[in-house]
């Protein structure tokens, strides 16, 4: 009985032996994984032990039973941030006026009164017909017009001399007022023998040449006012309600490289895509220095100025069933403060809350919190946000300097 209990006995340690060596095996990843994270956490939770030790002296405002039964942690002060947004996208660039302008009738160019890139008025004759003919129709329906007027005082005077009819006057009247459209025609057919340009602008390179014959759907030249440019370009749906129209722009282009040029918001479209859910918007941009063309791509910002939230280190904002929450920091005890998240940026988060600025949030040490909890910790430095450098610390470029210097 004595010999088959110890044989049993041997066999469960085997066989325990044997299943913790398994199980070790199967989960020899986490089982490492949780061997380095204790490793890695120790020197940092030992130097919160030694600052403990060193803050018993100077009044931290615990019993030392309190003391002992404190939790360490490490905190940060709450700051008040605005939720500033920048929406980028594309666009391409046209003139504030652009035309393509053709020949107003059909003939013989006998001059044209530009070059390309010539900056022209409104009303400069740009190109002129060959106008003989039309010179001649005018003159024939003038002569014409005066005829009809001979006519219309003979009628007259026979009438008063009771030898022609009324009906004759009405006839020559009629011709009278005929001729002077014929004279009009003919001189609108004149005008057509030259092309002006129809507002202020430059230029472009022409198509055609003095001595071409062309016709009402001949393509002579473009015409651009380049005073401003339009840029269009969509923005998401979710933006429509924060962007107005006098909006400041920044826009870049590959022409000018490291260089930025500033417009405004001049118009917003009516309606909202549904297919792609975005809205047209058309900004307008200064070209004093005629730097800019039509056809150029640019690359836009716009920056939208959102509300105020506080500010915390992503690593102080928790969960628990679906909910979030931040430990504050209050007479060196905790309490659990409900916060939304609004936004994640870097290392930090936006949060909408109950949270002031400059009030003390856990942001390491939180697995051992509970309402109420006693912490100790250290007044925490004033640690800038988004890399920004600190008090007295000089710019990593300055300290590159420096060394080349040096060197």
């Amino acid at each position: 009985m004595s010999r088959s209990f110890s044989i049993t006995t041997q066999l469960f340690f085997v066989v325990l032996i044997f299943s913790t060596a398994a199980g070790l095996w199967v989960w020899r990843d986490r089982v490492e994984s949780a061997f380095n994270e204790f490793s890695a956490n120790l020197p940092a939770w030992a130097n919160i032990q030694d600052r403990e030790r060193r803050d018993r002296g100077k009044g931290s405002g615990l019993s030392k039973s309190s003391r002992s039964r404190a939790a360490p942690v490490i905190v940060q002060r709450v700051e008040r941030m605005r939720n500033d947004e920048t929406i980028a996208a594309i666009g391409t660039a046209r003139a504030l006026r652009s035309v393509t302008l053709f020949a107003k009738s059909d003939g013989e160019i006998v001059a044209l009164n530009f070059k390309a890139g010539d900056r022209v008025e409104k009303g400069q004759e740009l190109l002129k017909l060959d106008s003989v003919k039309a010179e001649l129709a005018v003159g024939v329906a003038k002569k014409t017009v005066e005829e009809m007027q001979q006519a219309l005082k003979r009628s007259n005077y026979l009438r008063k001399r009771r030898v022609g009819s009324g009906a004759s006057v009405e006839d020559a009247t009629i011709s009278v007022e005929r001729s002077k459209l014929q004279v009009r025609q003919a001189e609108e057919q004149l005008r057509d023998m030259t092309l002006s340009a129809p507002f202020g602008g430059v230029v472009g390179i022409a198509k055609v040449e003095v001595g071409d014959r062309v016709t009402s759907q001949t393509e002579i030249v473009t015409l651009d006012d380049r005073s401003e440019l339009l840029v269009e370009f969509e923005i998401p749906e979710q933006f429509l309600s924060r962007i107005n129209v006098g909006d400041s722009v920044s826009a870049a282009t590959p022409s000018y490289a490291g260089r930025h040029f500033l417009g405004r918001v001049g118009y917003i479209d009516s309606r909202v895509d549904a297919t792609s859910r975005t809205v047209m918007v058309r900004a307008t941009f200064p070209n004093s220095g005629d730097l800019l063309r039509p056809g150029m791509s640019f690359a836009i910002e716009v920056k939208i100025e959102g509300d105020e939230f506080a500010v915390v280190p992503e690593l102080s904002l928790q969960w628990r069933v679906g909910r979030s929450f931040v430990w504050v920091v209050e007479s060196r005890k905790v309490r659990k403060v409900p916060v939304r998240l609004v936004k994640r940026r870097n290392t930090i988060v936006f949060v909408e809350g109950e949270l002031a600025a400059g009030e003390l949030v856990v942001v390491e040490g939180v697995q051992r919190l509970r309402e109420g909890k006693a912490v100790v910790f250290r007044e925490p430095a004033k640690q800038p946000f988004e890399g920004e450098p600190e008090e007295g610390e000089k710019p990593k470029s300055t300290a590159r300097q420096k060394s080349r210097q040096k060197g």
